[in-house]
């Protein structure tokens, strides 16, 4: 329905009775001050929101699992195919894409590191009278190239495996911590990437010998070392049990942080921190191998690796 001119110049008419010429400017500078303001919070979200590295495969824990079992079990003539490898080239040559394969596409897909062998069986006579068949082991490299995979698949392949067996994708060779705005790395003087003990990402649980998730990254310094909140927010949760040991969570914004296997908590649930306080001693604490620090990070309740922000 359209608005009639008279109720436009009467609402005009209003507001500058109310506020004057100049009180009806300030009033619309203010909206624009606020829709800019609006604008601007709206990018810096957005802005803010982790590019996602393609550092490993995006596979669920039901499908790694899958990959590992069938092919562990997978044994012809008592040749042992690396499951690791058939799970990194597969995801290189379906662009990390694992939804959908069943246990006979893995086993299938597993064929390719057999290069099968035949001989004739003949009599004294010289008479064919069956035939030998066996198999041998082909490299992860000859597989890729009987696939055609490219040069760029061939290396996300290896960067796959790596991962894989490394239990997650480690940073480049260099790498030190370099803090995105807003952010601190938790420990501070253990910023390499020799640091780094267990990166985030898929591997053989220690205990279970299972495939698994690691959804944190584990930073080796000795016990006692200072804990500082990577990033501001509200100390939400303190607590002790047999996985993390001892563990602080703290929530700011869209961002949940977590600190575990700590010695020693400096602040209690409610404590406002900012990025860079000291908020516990690195520890020892629960299923642990080793003095470290377990360092997680969700976005809207999701993990994401911790490294993201410290590129």
């Amino acid at each position: 329905m359209a608005v009639p001119a008279w109720t436009v110049k009467l609402g005009t008419a209003a507001v500058k009775g109310l506020l004057g010429d100049e009180g009806s400017k300030k009033l619309f500078k203010a909206i624009m001050f606020i829709v800019l303001g609006i604008i601007a919070i709206f990018f810096a979200l957005i802005v803010s929101i982790p590019t996602v590295l393609l550092h490993f495969p995006l596979i669920g824990d039901n499908y790694l699992a899958k990959f590992y079992k069938v092919v562990s079990n997978y044994n012809p003539d008592g040749i042992k195919i690396s499951w690791e490898e058939v799970t990194a080239v597969y995801g290189a040559l379906h662009n990390q894409d694992y939804s959908g394969v069943s246990s006979g596409d893995i086993k299938d897909f597993a064929k390719n590191w057999l290069e099968e062998h035949t001989e004739d069986i003949k009599d004294q006579y010289g008479n064919v009278i069956g035939t030998r068949h066996w198999y041998t082991l082909r490299s992860m490299a000859e597989v890729m190239d009987i696939l055609n995979l490219n040069s760029e698949q061939k290396e996300l392949a290896k960067r796959l495996l790596e991962g894989l067996k490394e239990g997650g994708m480690k940073p480049p060779s260099g790498w030190r911590a370099n803090p995105s705005l807003g952010w601190s790395w938790p420990l501070p003087g253990y910023d390499s990437r020799n640091d780094i003990s267990s990166p985030y990402g898929f591997r053989i649980d220690p205990i279970k010998q299972e495939p698994s998730f690691h959804y944190g990254v584990d930073i080796a310094a000795p016990e006692g070392t200072g804990v500082i909140a990577a990033r501001a927010g509200t100390v939400k949760e303190i607590g002790n049990d047999n996985v993390y040991g001892l563990y602080v969570v703290i929530e700011g914004g869209f961002y949940t942080t977590k600190y575990a296997h700590l010695s020693k908590i400096s602040v209690s649930e409610g404590t406002q921190v900012e990025a860079g306080d000291v908020i516990a001693r690195s520890g020892n604490t629960g299923r642990s191998t080793g003095p470290h620090l377990h360092f997680e990070v969700k976005f809207m309740n999701k993990h994401i690796n911790p490294l993201e922000f410290f590129k």
